[in-house]
């Protein structure tokens, strides 16, 4: 089961003179992940990391044996940390959604904490595959899939697919009535969902927030 913490920013702001004095804010955060032993979470990176690596992203985090799957849009690239050499290679960037599979005793909650930059761009566009392609929200807010923009773009006839801990939620847009219920579908800082659609879609986030 996946279980999300609320982000937390810090607001930093940099001077320089050239002339006259600019300033610049970055907003950098963090959120939480509880990845369940003998579970599956499908999440995603909402922050833009110093590194994109799994060894450095989770590392010591998750114990020995367990996996991360990242989607390579036709299957999965799998990193498994050994109890000796650690994780296996394997990145992730920012709006990747991936499997967590967490070993351990079944039951047992591992905490993961995920930090970087947040995006602070007024749009970021994300290219999703036509087909079936997983993704996540590029901004680490939580919001329902019918206040994303992404919900706009996609042609009728298109599903999404939610993952609520055990399996799916999945929504069909029609051509007249839209999403339906799906709509709802809360997507959660951190959660990662499934697109299926006939064509290649740009989908253009507005920031969700202003500072």
């Amino acid at each position: 089961m996946n279980k999300i913490g609320m982000f937390v920013v810090v607001v930093a702001f940099a001077a320089t003179v050239a002339q006259a004095q600019t300033t610049s804010a970055n907003i950098v955060g963090y959120s939480k992940i509880n990845a369940v032993g003998g579970e599956l979470s499908l999440v995603a990176l909402n922050f833009e990391s110093s590194s994109t690596t799994v060894a450095d992203l989770i590392g010591d985090q998750l114990p020995a044996n367990s996996k991360i799957h990242l989607w390579n849009g036709t299957g999965y690239s799998t990193s498994i940390k050994n109890s000796r050499s650690g994780w296996s290679a394997g990145t992730i960037n920012r709006g990747d959604a991936f499997w967590i599979e967490s070993a351990g005793s079944a039951g047992t909650t591992n905490e993961i904490i995920v930090s970087g930059e947040v995006l602070t761009d007024a749009t970021n566009t994300t290219t999703v595959a036509a087909g079936i392609d997983l993704v996540g929200y590029s901004f680490p807010v939580e919001t329902t899939f019918g206040n994303t923009d992404l919900a706009n773009s996609l042609p009728a006839n298109s599903k999404i697919h939610v993952w609520n801990g055990s399996g799916y939620q999945t929504a069909i847009k029609n051509s007249r009535s839209g999403w339906g219920t799906g709509a709802n579908f809360v997507i959660g800082v951190n959660d990662g969902f499934w697109v299926e659609t006939a064509s290649e879609v740009q989908w253009s986030e507005e920031r969700p927030f202003t500072f």
